[in-house]
């Protein structure tokens, strides 16, 4: 079972004296999510936004792709 699946539990920080810190936020510099005292002390120059609005982002972002690839697959097929 993979460690998402099942779980409404919060994902928490792998970080030293952060254990118990969930991952409420992704910092899009170095495209990792982030504690909210990782994102004081070694993300507090970087741009970071909730982990909601980076998951909805992404899913548009590859949604659009997958659009994409799939009408370059129907172009290929109509040429063969």
């Amino acid at each position: 079972m993979d460690a998402f699946e099942g779980s409404n539990s919060p994902v928490t920080c792998g970080e030293q004296y952060h254990e118990h810190e969930p991952l409420e936020y992704y910092c899009r510099d170095c495209q990792v999510c982030i504690c909210r005292k990782c994102g004081l002390i070694s993300h507090h120059q970087h741009t970071m936004v909730k982990t909601q609005l980076a998951s909805d982002e992404m899913k548009t972002q590859m949604m659009a792709f997958l659009q994409n690839v799939k009408t370059e697959i129907d172009n290929v097929e109509k040429e063969m």
